[in-house]
């Protein structure tokens, strides 16, 4: 393919050869702004040699109102004002009753949107409201039907309405009421428009409507010698066609446009069609873009990459522009990223690696995407919710609290937010009453701004601007975070950071409090009483036109743009993002109140793909003198297409044969490897731990300085010594975060809570000291605790709420009634058990502290020990009783190898429960001096198949362990497994543990990492 300068190329230079004095006199309009300028910029580098002065310069919207200078252009928000005050007239005058302003807020907007279209496409609206009201009434009477025809539409369409049913006075005021809206339309319109037009107002439709119908005054706006040059504008409405033929007939217009486009040499294609018919009623330039080349436009390499959802294409995005070299194309304007998804922006930019010199971004900054705007949603959300309600007292669900109060804007400016969250989640309760949240009225004076409820007669956008507000006054209030940086010495961006506010959020949020008086004076000056969904609804509204543009060279770098910004632009290498039907091209269809058959006969757009042929002709004219196209298609849905790839790629493919190389774009969530970790056994904190657990726990009764290793932290060793380390020797500690879900931890202590205070109260003497008081319970003494009303309940609810700090005047959520609920009911089967399994048996203590001395290789004494559950005696045994309410393992079971020593088994994490229990036995045994032979290992287990709750009373607490030659489970006491249990323990697992020339590493076990709070600095 020969090389084609570009289109906005060719139009400078070949007006450029005309000379100085007649480019003067010619004014150029363009489709946008960014043609504007890639078009001065040819214009000023073909004037290197001979400066001159340059012509005037503007978009077609820009040209379209210096038309009318004497009138302004309304913003939406106040056209629905005046719209609602006009229909309340014409409703008023036929003697009819009118909706409030927030029902009429939704059709306020459509008719707009309708007004709008009618006016660029010059529709008579007087015909077309007539005609859509008759429609309305033949569609809504079905009386003609017959029985037979009704049930047949009935089973196609659903339920009709029945207008035979009510009586003829009920069926006549129906169908007044129902008709009396479309009748009113007509006038609607004529009023509306002839008011705005009486007050000096338009809107863009009618501004195109009234240049369109004006003719000679038209002209007269035009400089007496100027001539009028229009780049570009392919796709015309009705008043464009009748004002440009205007303008042509009076010989003050010239137009042109681009051949050089494969859909225009495509007789098939709409867009010839269209192309020629433009070329026959205005006429085309003769210059060298007029009839194109002879060669195909298309690009020489076309590759399509799949991805596998639409956030992915960003995350490929520098491999992409690696493979391109695009940092080497930066600098002449060579390459570009099209967003035909504009909510891409953000993660498209910041996925532009760093080697990329500089970016262009033509999109701007949607306000309603900025950290105020999140802040400001999520309270309207939050509040919103309340006014729904009917309830007298205001609550909260608890989700949208946390989601608010965790916004950083927030815990910035109110420290108080982190201390709220937390008793929020520690209440466990889905919904929170608002006075519920604090008691100190003068404290958090801005979480009092978004908390307190509101009313429905309260005004919302009074509350928002007291709430940005106290954040702008609050900064100012600070010393900038980048001066303090900058009297230390710290380097720092250029942007003005104040605390928690940087200089954009400032700015965000005076743009707000700009719309928020822009909005309130609109209020004021109509005199309306506005409900709260119509007030935030019009805020949005008003919001959602506000971007904030990039600052940047508009000619330099690489190009991020969105599909309108393409028209008449080129460049060498482009890329287009979400490639899918749906996003390019873009869907047309808006909300209406005019069905499909009258657009139709009036010639109004219907969405369908043939009646714009804008939309082709610009991506076929963007892409026509590409070196290197890419479309990345992401296929998954979501939400406004169903992920199939752009029609434009099958053209390309079967129509035009472009050959297209097709790839698919696979991240692996995979971490980048890295070189193990260890740490070596020395230092100050290492000397601290030996010391801690190799001194006699008698010498500090207090435990400050002195604490015996306990068993689960010998466990979390054999599962990984790397963790241990973080652990137990550097004391790191996983951020208690509270949850709204009760933690498995949590749910345990209550239990254990709730079955020491019910063997406490039949205990006449506790164990204390170094001696074991026994206390004989009977099957009686048990089943009368069972029996009395509401004993087991009120034990595990205080339980619940000592152990959550909850009040006992505040009830007890539905979640946290669940939560008792269920450790109502293990506590229940457990003592239900004991009352089975025993005519009596003896009580001892349970959450009682023992510990235990082991001798290590090296001469040293090592301290074990730890909270034993519950100790008691039966049958003259004395039990060692944990209890597990999550997963545990109850046996060791049998090795496949039988050279494998059934203590190796204990090193597996699954049987930690074991190992621990079995250290409870040996400080049992050492503690109180008991006979080891007498003493069993017990784990009630409550959860699973074999657990308390599903055996019940066929359920065994006693560890089963292989022993002896065959190898059998059997019920050992600990005397039995002690000198195979204590080997393990003492001279491998002890004794690697404090051997200093052994580092502590990472396990092998990558199942280990799943949960592990230090996953993440391990690079697993």
């Amino acid at each position: 393919m020969n090389h084609i300068d570009p289109f906005l190329k060719q139009v400078a230079a070949h007006y450029y050869q005309q000379g100085a004095e007649e480019l003067a006199k010619l004014r150029f309009i363009f489709p946008s702004k960014r043609a504007l300028s890639f078009f001065r910029h040819h214009l000023s580098q073909l004037a290197t040699a001979r400066p001159l002065f340059a012509p005037r310069m503007e978009t077609v919207s820009e040209f379209m109102h210096s038309l009318q200078p004497q009138v302004q252009i309304l913003d939406k928000t106040a056209l629905l004002f005046k719209l609602y005050q006009t229909y309340c007239e014409v409703r008023a005058e036929r003697g009819e009753m009118t909706e409030s302003f927030d029902e009429f807020l939704y059709w306020g907007n459509i008719i707009l949107k309708d007004f709008e279209t009618c006016d660029r496409y010059l529709v008579r609206t007087d015909h077309l409201y007539r005609n859509l009201r008759d429609i309305k009434e033949i569609s809504d009477d079905f009386s003609y039907l017959t029985e037979e025809a009704r049930e047949m539409i009935q089973g196609f369409w659903g339920d009709l309405p029945s207008l035979q049913s009510i009586s003829e006075d009920d069926d006549k005021g129906y169908k007044k009421r129902f008709l009396s809206f479309w009748e009113c339309l007509a006038p609607l319109y004529e009023r509306f428009t002839t008011s705005l037009q009486a007050e000096g107002y338009v809107y863009d439709g009618l501004l195109y409507r009234r240049a369109a119908e004006a003719k000679e005054e038209v002209l007269d706006q035009l400089a007496e010698d100027e001539k009028l040059v229009f780049v570009g504008l392919f796709y015309l409405t009705p008043s464009e066609e009748k004002l440009f033929k205007t303008l042509t007939k009076a010989e003050r217009a010239e137009f042109c446009w681009d051949a050089a486009v494969e859909v225009v040499h495509d007789t098939n294609h709409p867009a010839s069609k269209y192309f020629h018919k433009l070329c026959k009623e205005f006429g085309q330039v003769d210059g060298p873009w007029k009839e194109g080349a002879r060669a195909h436009h298309l690009p020489h390499e076309v590759q399509v990459i799949e991805c596998s959802s639409l956030l992915s294409q960003a995350k490929g995005l520098p491999t992409l522009l690696q493979e391109l070299n695009i940092a080497e194309a930066t600098e002449n304007l060579e390459a570009a990223i099209i967003l035909p998804d504009e909510g891409l922006l953000l993660p498209t930019v910041s996925s532009i690696p760093d080697d990329i010199g500089s970016i262009n971004i033509t999109l701007g900054y949607p306000l309603d995407r900025t950290p105020i705007a999140l802040m400001l949603k999520r309270w309207i959300t939050l509040i919103s919710f309340n006014l729904k309600r009917s309830e007298s007292s205001a609550r909260y669900p608890a989700d949208q609290l946390l989601g608010l109060l965790g916004q950083g804007l927030i815990t910035a400016h109110a420290p108080e937010a982190t201390r709220l969250m937390e008793h929020i989640r520690q209440s466990k309760r889905f919904f929170i009453p608002a006075k519920d949240l604090w008691t100190d009225k003068t404290e958090a004076e801005f979480l009092h701004l978004l908390l307190d409820p509101l009313s429905e007669t309260s005004d919302p956008l009074q509350r928002i601007e007291a709430v940005l507000l106290h954040l702008i006054q609050s900064a100012q209030q600070e010393t900038p975070a980048s001066e303090r940086h900058e009297e230390e010495g710290e380097e720092q961006d250029t942007a003005l950071v104040y605390e928690g506010l940087s200089s954009f959020d400032i700015e965000f949020i005076h743009h707000y409090l700009r719309l928020i008086n822009r909005l309130q004076g609109l209020i004021q000056q109509h005199q309306m009483v506005l409900g709260f969904e119509a007030m935030i609804h019009l805020l949005e509204g008003l919001v959602g036109t506000v971007t904030i543009p990039f600052e940047g060279d508009p000619l330099q770098g690489l190009q991020v743009m969105g599909l309108l910004e393409t028209r008449l632009l080129h460049f060498p290498t482009m890329i287009y993002l979400s490639a899918q039907e749906g996003a390019l091209p873009t869907k047309r269809y808006s909300d209406t109140l005019v069905p499909y058959t009258l657009r139709r006969g009036f010639g109004l757009p219907t969405g369908r793909a043939e009646e714009d042929p804008g939309q082709d002709y610009t991506f076929f004219q963007s892409i026509a003198r590409a070196e290197r196209l890419t479309f990345v298609v992401a296929p998954a849905s979501d939400g406004y297409n169903l992920g199939e790839e752009s029609r434009y790629i099958s053209l390309l493919q079967y129509i035009y044969g472009c050959d297209i190389k097709r790839r698919s774009l696979r991240l692996e969530a995979k971490a980048k490897e890295s070189a193990g970790i260890s740490k070596r056994k020395e230092g100050e904190l290492w000397e601290q731990f030996v010391y801690r657990t190799t001194t006699d726990p008698k010498v500090d009764p207090d435990r400050k300085a002195v604490r015996p290793l306990s068993p689960s932290s010998l466990s979390k060793y054999v599962a990984c010594p790397l963790r241990f380390y973080y652990e137990a020797i550097c004391r790191y500690r996983e951020e208690d975060s509270p949850s709204l879900l009760l933690a498995s931890n949590e749910f345990g202590t209550v239990l254990h809570r709730v079955m020491e205070e019910f063997y406490s109260d039949l205990t006449k003497s506790p164990s204390t000291g170094e001696q074991l008081t026994f206390t004989t319970i009977t099957k009686e003494m048990i089943d009368e605790k069972l029996r009395a009303k509401g004993y087991i309940r009120q034990r595990v609810e205080k339980a619940y709420r000592e152990e959550l700090k909850l009040k006992s005047g505040i009830p007890l959520s539905g979640l946290s009634r669940i939560y008792c609920q269920t450790i109502e009911r293990y506590a229940r089967e457990l003592l239900e058990w004991d009352s089975a399994h025993a005519a009596s048996f003896s009580y001892a203590a349970s959450e009682s502290e023992v510990y235990a001395a082991f001798t290590l290789p090296s001469g040293a004494t090592a301290y074990l020990g730890g909270i034993i559950d519950r100790i008691d005696q039966v049958d003259g045994k004395y039990r060692v009783v944990d209890y597990k309410t999550g997963n545990a393992s109850l046996t060791i079971s049998k090795p496949k190898d039988k050279s494998v020593r059934w203590e190796e088994r204990l090193k597996d994490p699954k049987n930690k429960a074991i190992l621990q229990t079995l250290i409870y036995c040996a400080g049992l045994a050492q503690t109180y001096k008991l006979d080891e032979s007498m003493i069993h290992p017990a784990i009630f287990r409550f959860k699973g198949n074999e657990g308390l709750v599903t055996k019940q009373k066929k359920y065994d607490p006693l560890l089963t362990f292989p022993i002896g030659e065959k190898q059998s489970k059997v019920a050992a006491p600990y005397a039995e497994v002690k000198e195979s249990f204590e080997a393990l323990l003492v001279d491998e697992l002890l004794a690697e543990l404090y051997d200093t020339d052994q580092p502590f590493t990472q396990t092998e076990d990558a199942e280990q990492c799943a949960y592990c709070p230090f996953a993440l600095s391990c690079g697993r």
